[in-house]
C-alpha cells in the first residue's frame, strides 16, 4: 500500500499514510494498493481518493497507464491508454 501526497512541501509516493495534523505542506489525497515496485505503483492496482472516487487497473513506474476512473456511485468518469487521459 502507498499514499500519494505531501510531507514537508514535497509530492510523492510514501509507504505511510500521514497521521498528524493535515495542511497544504502535509496531506495525502490518494491511496494505491496493488503491485508495488522500486516504491512506486507498478502492475495492476487501485487508488482511492478522499471523494472516494478510484482508478483500477494498470500502472507503469508511477504513472497511470491503463486504467479506468469511477465516481464515488461507481459510473465511469474516464480512462488512461497507454499513459494518455481520455475523458
Amino acid at each position: 500500500m502507498l499514499y500519494l501526497g505531501k510531507r514537508n512541501g514535497k509530492w510523492g509516493w510514501y509507504g505511510k499514510k500521514w497521521e498528524g495534523e493535515e495542511s497544504e505542506d502535509n496531506k495525502d489525497i490518494t491511496k494505491y494498493e496493488g503491485e508495488i515496485k522500486n516504491g512506486l505503483p507498478n502492475g495492476q492496482g487501485t487508488s482511492t481518493h478522499s471523494n472516494g472516487s478510484k482508478f483500477i487497473g494498470s500502472w507503469k513506474n508511477g504513472k497511470e497507464w491503463d486504467l479506468k476512473g469511477y465516481n464515488r456511485n461507481g459510473n465511469i468518469t474516464g480512462k488512461y491508454v497507454n499513459g494518455k487521459y481520455i475523458k
